[in-house]
């Protein structure tokens, strides 16, 4: 419900600047950020972040977020080194404010960056054993299903096990915005095995990407038709 999300954050951001209370702003436009990255829209996401900085947050924690967002935005962008820099700086700032389910989040942020440069899919694998292992403590459905989509990127050959994962998790959590990438990534990966229920997974992008599509501003919409074509899904929705 991207369209209600951003109306509810904006109006909060308001507020907040008129009680003149520096950590509510950060928070607002924090999560205005997180809203336009699960739509594709970077130059939106950097826009939101306007005016923030190590000196304007309230805490490591924001601090932390904020590095996090940035390499988000680098890595949406195309841009590996600036994604993994944001990364690696989230991660030492959510250590510093005891914050496990940023650093989990940050490390996902660093997987799916390695796993695109040459030379360390090792690394990526890596790193993404350890976010499990982390993730097995934490309870939240949102940070499992990234869990599950950044292993999919980066060990595809496992990725039917891995989808069939995904999707129990979905039935928890019907309407996550990003489940269109999920299933998207869980097509290559049945194709891949030769494993059943390709048609099934195909109808499930499909379906998932026009609840979102129907539910994002009109402005963002072809940036979120480009981001599903950088997925690979030709969307049957026009933009």
């Amino acid at each position: 419900r991207i369209n209600d999300a951003t109306k509810h954050a904006s109006e909060a951001l308001d507020l907040f600047q008129k009680r003149d209370d520096p950590r509510g702003v950060t928070e607002m436009k924090l999560l205005r950020s997180t809203i336009a990255c699960d739509v594709g829209d970077w130059d939106g996401a950097a826009s939101a972040l306007n005016g923030l900085n190590t000196d304007s947050v309230a805490n490591e924690e924001q601090t932390s977020i904020l590095a996090w967002r940035r390499g988000e935005i680098a890595f949406g962008r195309g841009d590996l080194k600036a994604a993994l820099a944001g990364a690696d700086e989230a991660i030492a700032g959510a250590q510093k404010a005891h914050s496990f389910g940023t650093e989990l989040s940050a490390r996902l942020l660093r997987a799916r960056a390695l796993s695109r440069k040459r030379n360390t899919s090792t690394e990526a694998a890596r790193e993404l054993a350890s976010v499990r292992t982390g993730v097995a403590r934490y309870a939240s459905v949102p940070l499992r299903l990234a869990l599950a989509e950044t292993e999919l990127v980066v060990a595809p050959n496992k990725g039917a096990a891995i989808y069939r994962e995904a999707r129990a998790l979905l039935a928890r959590l019907p309407a996550y915005g990003r489940a269109f990438r999920i299933h998207t990534l869980g097509v290559d990966a049945l194709r891949r095995t030769g494993g059943e229920g390709i048609d099934d997974a195909l109808r499930a992008v499909n379906a998932s990407y026009a609840s979102l599509h129907d539910s994002t501003p009109a402005a963002q919409r072809a940036a979120l038709a480009d981001l599903a074509a950088s997925t690979g899904l030709k969307p049957t929705v026009v933009p």
